[in-house]
């Protein structure tokens, strides 16, 4: 069971991905870092790769996943939490208009 209510990171992705494809947009690269302490991310970022280029419509070539932690520093880090999780996602747009 998820811990919080509501709508998943793929449905935010999905939606986010409608809106930009509505405006004739399309991902031209997209880098993805998970910042977590466990689990590791490198086994799973093939897999997770693939899930997100499969959900923007995109060659998984574009997409990139990597892992990163806080050097077990702070709360995180030292794992006084299990909130460890977060994620940044940077994302290039290419206008459709633009592509050959």
């Amino acid at each position: 069971m998820r811990a919080i209510a509501g709508p998943t990171s793929r449905d935010l992705l999905a939606d986010a991905m409608q809106r930009v494809q509505q405006e004739g947009w399309h991902v031209g690269n997209l880098d993805c870092t998970v910042f977590a302490e466990q689990p590791r991310i490198a086994p799973y970022s093939e897999a997770i790769r693939r899930s997100i280029a499969d959900l923007v419509g995109a060659d998984p070539a574009r997409i990139s996943v990597k892992g990163k932690t806080s050097e077990r520093l702070g709360f995180i880090g030292r794992g006084r939490s299990d909130r460890g999780q977060r994620g940044r996602v940077v994302v290039r747009f290419m206008s459709a208009a633009r592509v050959s």
